[in-house]
């Protein structure tokens, strides 16, 4: 899973690109619909859009991490705890088994 830092450093590599394609793109896309602003308010036009768009980019991202961790846990027998059961790994799975160490397993997770 990526961390949280990962998250907003890779929002914001992918918001400053997009800010550049923004305003390049209103230079050459707002004259042709009649509006002519000056180079700094379409500088103030991309920031405010960048902006957003970096929040929204980073809480989609925090999501889809927060779902997939979800997914995840959802495999994990409940009562979960590593005090009560323990993971064996063995070639291509792990085998959650009992304290008791019972031969069938609990669950076999392959991931």
């Amino acid at each position: 899973m990526q961390s949280k830092k990962h998250s907003f450093i890779e929002a914001c590599v992918n918001i400053l690109i997009g800010y550049g394609v923004a305003v390049v793109s209103q230079l050459l896309i707002f004259p042709l619909f009649g509006v002519n602003l000056p180079l700094g308010d379409n500088l103030m036009i991309g920031a405010w859009f960048t902006v957003i768009s970096l929040i929204r980019s980073y809480v989609i991202r925090r999501g889809f991490n927060w779902w997939h961790a979800c997914e995840a846990r959802a495999d994990v027998p409940e009562p979960f705890h590593p005090d009560i059961y323990k993971a064996e790994p063995s070639i291509d799975r792990y085998r959650i088994v009992a304290p008791d160490g019972a031969a069938e397993p609990i669950i076999d997770y392959r991931p």
